[in-house]
Parts: C-alpha cells; structure tokens; sequence
C-alpha cells in the first residue's frame, strides 16, 4: 500500500524544526491516530505523545497506551474525568429540554440534568488538552485529521493561531482505505472495538 507518497515528508521536517523539542502528538489510540504515530517513526526522538485519559476508556485502550508508551521515548497521559463531570453537568445530550437547562432546574428539580454534547467533549478532552499543551510549552500540534473525515475542525494542515500554535496533520490527503492498508501492511493491530463495528 504506497500511502507514504501522500506524506509531505519536507512539511514535516520543517515543522518539527521548528518546533524542535515542543511538538506533541495527540493520539487517541484510534486507527488514524495509530497510521499517525507510525508515519512519524523517524521522529520519535525527537517528539512527546500525548494521551487524553477521559477517565472511563476502556481496558483494552488502557493496554495499548501502556504498550505504546514502552516503545517511546516520551509519553504524556492528560487526566480527563468524565464521571465527574457527568455527575456535575449531567448526561451528554444532542437536544436538551428547558427543564435540564441551567434556569429549568429551578422549575423542575425532579428534571435529569443534562449537557450539550460538545460542552461535555470540552469539559472532559479539549480544555485538559488544552491546558496540558499550554503547561508543557508545545507550539507543534500533531494529530491524525484527514481530509475524507466527515466530521472535523476546517482547519488546515499548517495552519498557525494567534499564539503560533501550529498543526501538522500527516496524514491529511488519505483516506479510511489508505489507514487501514497502511496499519495492516506494517503490522499494527487495530484496537479491539473495530470488530464490533467502530470504523
């Protein structure tokens, strides 16, 4: 599977130049974070990873994170909590009722508080993400984002924000198909939850 002429290997040594020992990785242990990972194999050395535990990822993810961080010279693992967080805002919801909002639980203390679906993403992944990129002083954001995502920021490999945060995404011009052959031709194994129909 020749996916590896989609990578611009020059907009990678230059970016992690530049960035050189403040680019971080952020891999979720998802097939396109993984073809990521290996992509960059040559950079290992020379990059952290960092892992978002939401605090109730399962055992397998676990077991894998614990494999990859034995093979890498730097592995972060950021704290997320999601119990807590459900506990304090209430279950994630794509559509919420006046009784679970902020000023309907004053109407309605029975109501089963709730949370919007993205309020609950930041409360548990980005902000701890966030702050951990902060803290640890990376201004060289990796990540797994394709193009062919259906669901993605609309943000561009080698796109800088006002603070001069930058964003490599390797594997930009591939698709599902590239990520799968990619993973199967160098032996890396899918985490378990693709055989009951993640894809």
């Amino acid at each position: 599977v020749d996916v590896m002429r989609y990578v611009d290997h020059v907009a990678i040594d230059d970016a992690i130049a530049r960035h050189d020992g403040r680019a971080c990785m952020q891999i979720s242990g998802g097939k396109d974070s993984l073809a990521a990972l290996y992509v960059l194999r040559p950079y290992w050395h020379r990059i952290t990873v960092a892992w978002l535990d939401t605090g109730d990822a399962p055992r397998e993810t676990h077991e894998q994170m614990r494999a990859i961080r034995e093979i890498l010279p730097r592995f972060l693992t950021v704290r997320g909590d999601q119990p807590a967080v459900i506990h304090e805002f209430g279950i994630p919801v794509d559509m919420m009722p006046p009784s679970a909002q902020q000023f309907g639980e004053i109407m309605h203390p029975e109501a089963v508080r709730m949370q919007g679906r993205y309020q609950c993403c930041a409360r548990v992944i980005w902000n701890p993400l966030q702050r951990a990129m902060d803290s640890g002083g990376f201004t060289l954001w990796i990540r797994g984002q394709k193009n062919a995502d259906p669901l993605k920021p609309e943000l561009q490999s080698g796109h800088v924000d006002a603070l001069g945060h930058e964003l490599l995404f390797p594997l930009e011009g591939w698709t599902d198909a590239d990520v799968l052959g990619y993973l199967a031709e160098n032996g890396v194994s899918l985490p378990a939850y693709y055989a009951h129909g993640r894809s």
